[in-house]
């Protein structure tokens, strides 16, 4: 299944042993919105504003293949259960579509009302 995602952020880490030197677990962090815009939403469900930020982490080496980060990719979505039967959803197959980009609304907020 592809689904468009909005990817935040992308951060390698590399956990290296103090004592032997041995990389003990290495990887990039990559945070993300099951979302392709950043209109206002508001979860039927559960008591949820906005959109909450999504993690994967992916291979080291996946830091690289990232461009100028926010962005909106297309990505293919891995459907995998635990052991419980609860699904781990994991974006795969990163496809690059365009940058993102947030400006300073014309229109200012009464900080007090929230109105116009």
């Amino acid at each position: 299944m592809t689904q468009p995602i909005i990817i935040l952020s992308a951060s390698q880490f590399r956990i290296t042993n103090d004592t032997t030197g041995e990389v003990e677990n290495e990887g990039t962090t990559v945070r993300y919105l099951m979302a392709d815009d950043l209109s206002p939403f508001e979860e039927k469900v559960r008591p949820v504003k906005g959109r909450v930020p999504a993690k994967a982490t992916l291979s080291y080496e996946d830091f690289n293949s990232f461009t100028a980060l926010p962005a909106l990719y297309n990505v293919e979505l891995d459907f995998t259960p635990d052991s419980k039967g609860n699904v781990k959803v994991t974006p795969t197959l990163y496809q690059y579509v365009s940058g993102v980009t947030v400006s300073k609304a014309a229109v200012k907020l009464n900080r007090t009302t929230g109105e116009t």
